[in-house]
């Protein structure tokens, strides 16, 4: 399959390679230290808009917005466990605060991790 791939789609098969040294480079600058919201699944590409209300998360966001990281990992709750083992990171797209302390978050998700 490979074969055939690349001798009638090179251009397409080059791209798809130099695509995929790209997010491999970008995951390996990540700091492992990434903050999880335990909420509801979420996918790449497709926004998640939230609703920040607990203080856990309100934190969370204000210093995902102030370290300039603006990412933070989305997943399902897990009962044993705590949360799922596989989830997406979600940009942070805008944010609005209101006055007392909550805000509603545009987001997006990039992309899985586990």
């Amino acid at each position: 399959m490979e074969e055939l791939i690349a001798k009638f789609l090179p251009e397409e098969l080059k791209e798809r390679r130099r695509l995929y040294e790209e997010e491999m480079e970008e995951l390996s600058n990540l700091n492992k230290n990434v903050p999880i919201f335990v909420c509801t699944m979420a996918y790449p590409t497709v926004p998640c808009p939230l609703h920040i209300f607990e203080p856990c998360y309100r934190l969370m966001i204000r210093r995902c917005i102030e370290t300039g990281t603006r990412q933070f990992g989305m997943c399902l709750g897990d009962p044993v466990k705590g949360f799922a083992e596989y989830g997406c990171i979600l940009e942070i797209r805008n944010v609005q605060f209101f006055s007392d302390g909550r805000s509603v978050v545009d987001s997006i998700g990039k992309r899985r991790f586990k």
